[in-house]
């Protein structure tokens, strides 16, 4: 139905978990998120981007604050993030 699908803003909030690293991450609609991942937790700011990409900063939780482009892409409850060495993360949305 047109005008009832969400913007990639309104899809990407929420709770994500990567079975493969054990790690949750939550995409927040002011433009924050956090990773929480056994022992580590950072925080930080996206932004999304034309052509299907993105824009962290990691603000909290490191040495130096880290700054990178990521590719995405949505498919439902499933979220695949390429970073820009080209390793694959697929999520899994647990909540809206």
């Amino acid at each position: 139905m047109a005008g009832c699908s969400k913007s990639p803003e309104e899809s990407i909030v929420g709770t994500w978990f990567d079975a493969e690293s054990d790690s949750t991450v939550v995409f927040s609609e002011d433009g924050t998120f956090s990773i929480d991942h056994e022992w580590l937790g950072v925080t930080g700011e996206y932004r999304l981007l034309a052509d299907n990409q993105m824009s962290i900063d990691i603000t909290e939780g490191v040495s130096e604050p880290l700054s990178a482009v990521v590719t995405y892409e949505l498919h439902g409850d499933r979220l695949i993030v390429t970073d820009p060495g080209g390793d694959i993360t697929e999520m899994h949305r647990t909540s809206p």
